[in-house]
C-alpha cells in the first residue's frame, strides 16, 4: 500500500479526489511546514474529499519533537470552522487513521485483541457531547495528562495508586 507524505498545495481538488478514490492514506507533518516555511497541503480539501489523513510528530526539520498533541492542535486550527466536528476529525488523524495507514487493526477494544491505547486524565462534564470532549482533549493534551499506556496488550506505565504510595513511604520511614 502506498502512503503519501503531503506537502504543498499541488494538485488541489482533483488530487484529493484521486487519493480518496484509491484509498491512499496521507500523512501530514505540521511542525515541518512551520519550521521550514513550506506550504501546507489543502488539509480541508483532503478531509472533505474523504481522504484518510494522519499526523506525524517527527521529521528532520523538527528534531526530536514527539508531541503529537502539538501537531494535532496545529491541524485543528486549520479545520475549525471549515469541516464538521473538526476536533473529532483531528483526534481520528492522531489515532485510527495512522493505525490504518500502517495496516494495524483499530477501532474497538475487545476480549482477545491486543490493545494499543493511551488513557488520558481529563474530566469532561456528564452532559458534554463528543465534539466538546474532543476539543478538551486537544486543548489540554500532552504528556501531563497521560495516565496509562498499553502496547500490544501490556501496560507500559502503571502509576502506583496514591494510598499505596503513601503506605510505602510510611513503611520505609519506619
Amino acid at each position: 500500500q502506498t502512503v503519501v507524505v503531503a506537502g504543498g498545495p499541488k494538485g488541489g481538488a482533483r488530487a484529493s479526489a484521486r487519493l480518496a478514490e484509491t484509498k491512499t492514506p496521507v500523512v501530514l507533518l505540521p511542525s515541518y511546514y512551520i519550521e521550514t516555511q513550506a506550504p501546507w497541503p489543502d488539509v480541508v480539501g483532503l478531509v472533505q474529499a474523504g481522504v484518510s489523513v494522519s499526523l506525524s510528530s517527527h521529521s528532520a526539520a523538527t528534531g526530536l519533537s514527539l508531541d503529537l498533541f502539538r501537531e494535532a492542535r496545529l491541524v485543528y486550527g486549520r479545520l475549525a470552522g471549515e469541516v464538521n466536528e473538526p476536533a473529532s476529525t483531528t483526534l481520528s488523524m492522531m489515532t485510527r487513521n495512522g493505525a490504518e495507514a500502517l495496516r494495524q487493526p483499530s477501532g474497538s477494544i475487545e476480549v482477545g485483541r491486543e490493545a494499543d491505547l493511551m488513557i488520558l486524565q481529563i474530566e469532561p462534564e456528564l452532559d458534554e457531547d463528543h465534539e466538546t470532549i474532543a476539543q478538551g482533549i486537544l486543548r489540554s493534551g500532552g504528556p501531563n495528562v497521560i495516565r496509562d499506556v498499553m502496547v500490544g496488550g501490556a501496560w507500559l506505565s502503571r502509576p502506583v495508586p496514591e494510598p499505596a504510595v503513601d503506605l510505602q513511604v510510611r513503611l520505609r520511614a519506619k
